[in-house]
């Protein structure tokens, strides 16, 4: 039988949360201190299976919702998003944003503007605006945007997503195009990664595994999945191409990644994801409820929030007053690492701050809905 594991809460998830986030900022840390010589993961890893969980974990709440009470209440769907994702978007503007300005910065209004409207994604696609401190945001729009459409294609078609096995294979189509519209993209001059409808496959098939596992008891009865030393066995192999994938795929547009890479990358996060959630091992354990990772997957909002522009604002008052004043090329990298060392610090102990005092407290709000 499967572990029950129907709570608020899923085991091992703050973990992967961890993961993903580690990968992100250490991708655009090495990218932005120029660390030439050293590989540099892609970042669009992490990002990626952010979508992939957000799908998951939406979808679950939504059937969770519904075998509560009856129906969907959308006003409390998005008081809830709200609360999760307002509060430290805010605070995140109010720490950098004066600082900024008081850098000379002239185009404070796009940045504040691309972020609180959540069209960062729209803007940064059709080259109409790329913001400078705050180009990360176009992941948070993207976000917004599954939210305000995913609750009603669920209420209309969830029966069909389950009952329709070719349903299943709908994300597919957009990765199979990906080679044509990437191609024409670039001749139009246009950034095919925050372009919105290329990210539904993740929520997509994420839901798909959402719908899954709430149902797993039925669905997957006298499956293979049943077995929790299969199960632990998949986890081991997703872990182990995954990790292989990250480190031999670099950059945002490589064939490996566009011809498939991607695609592949989505679906092991899915099953990996799948896979945490129904059953608990030693190797989950080890791998995923760590406290470091486990600790930094329940920050991992805010630490995405607050390293990129404090990122920017220390490379750039370091390439100023620091890094004129070494020669040597060996010592130079070694100062880059540790001055991108310690702004990543910084980035996580803010968070840490953030979700203490002010996060938190809002999120303490949504048992009163």
């Amino acid at each position: 039988m499967f572990d029950k594991n129907k709570g608020d809460s899923i085991k091992y998830l703050d973990g992967l949360r961890g993961y993903a986030v580690l990968l992100v900022i250490v991708s655009h840390g090495l990218f932005i201190f120029d660390m030439r010589g050293i590989p540099i993961p892609s970042g669009i890893f992490g990002v990626n299976m952010f979508f992939v969980l957000t799908g998951f974990l939406i979808t679950l709440s939504l059937f969770k919702e519904i075998e509560k009470k009856g129906e969907i209440d959308l006003k409390n769907f998005y008081i809830n998003r709200a609360l999760r994702i307002l509060p430290t978007l805010l605070i995140s503007l109010l720490i950098f944003i004066p600082i900024i300005a008081a850098n000379g910065y002239d185009r404070i209004f796009l940045e504040i503007s691309n972020s609180l409207f959540f069209i960062s994604n729209w803007t940064q696609t059709f080259r109409i605006y790329e913001p400078h401190y705050f180009p990360h945001t176009w992941y948070l729009a993207t976000v917004v945007q599954f939210y305000l459409f995913w609750p009603f294609l669920f209420m209309i078609r969830r029966r069909v997503f389950f009952s329709n096995k070719s349903f299943y294979l709908i994300f597919l189509i957009p990765y199979l195009l990906y080679p044509l519209i990437n191609s024409i993209f670039k001749k139009i001059g246009l950034d095919i990664y925050p372009f919105f409808l290329l990210r539904i496959p993740e929520f997509y098939i994420g839901g798909l595994a959402g719908g899954i596992f709430f149902h797993r008891d039925t669905l997957l009865k006298d499956s293979i999945l049943t077995n929790l030393s299969f199960v632990s066995l998949i986890k081991k192999v997703c872990v182990v191409i995954m990790f292989l994938m990250i480190w031999s795929i670099r950059g945002t547009d490589p064939p490996s990644l566009i011809y498939g890479g991607l695609c592949i990358f989505v679906i092991l996060s899915t099953v990996l994801i799948f896979c945490l959630s129904i059953s608990e091992d030693k190797f989950s354990n080890i791998l995923f409820e760590n406290r470091p990772m486990k600790q930094l997957g329940v920050i991992s909002y805010g630490v995405y929030l607050y390293h990129l522009p404090l990122y920017f604002l220390v490379f750039e008052f370091s390439e100023q007053k620091i890094f004129p004043l070494i020669e040597n090329q060996f010592e130079l990298v070694v100062a880059k690492l540790v001055i991108f060392s310690a702004a990543t610090f910084v980035a996580i102990l803010i968070s840490l701050l953030s979700y203490e005092y002010f996060e938190k407290p809002f999120l303490r709000l949504k048992k009163f809905l």
